[in-house]
């Protein structure tokens, strides 16, 4: 999550983390990162470990004409280069299977675009 947060700001979103309830009174300033809780999908070994957590986060920003479409090529690609800068990261292994889905539904009330991504993080360590 931290590794997460400081792409996302660097990239010049807010950065905003909880269930998806909860999302729209929350994103007053965009452009905005939301990321769902990360659901641990599989972990391997004892000691050495390697956990693959299920990443899942939308993307806000202000909707700059009426075809949303601009918005939504400029929020693939910041998604994009989000998921590239993740699989840098300390203690990440490798990310992998990224999806960037238009949501076709502005998730909050003003006028603003959105896409889903998700993608599949995997986490190595020393267990103690």
């Amino acid at each position: 999550m931290n590794a997460l947060r400081q792409i996302a700001e660097s990239l010049g979103y807010r950065f905003l983390a909880g269930r998806e309830e909860r999302l729209a009174p929350l994103t007053r300033g965009l452009p905005a990162v939301w990321v769902t809780p990360l659901r641990l999908r599989k972990a391997e070994g004892r000691a050495w470990r390697r956990d693959t957590y299920a990443v899942r986060l939308r993307l806000i920003a202000p909707s700059v004409s009426q075809e949303p479409e601009a918005g939504w090529q400029t929020l693939e690609a910041d998604a994009s280069r989000m998921f590239t800068q993740l699989g840098q990261a300390a203690g990440v292994r490798y990310v992998e299977g990224l999806k960037v889905t238009p949501d076709e539904q502005p998730v909050v009330l003003r006028e603003a675009v959105s896409v889903t991504a998700e993608f599949d993080a995997v986490v190595c360590y020393y267990q103690a």
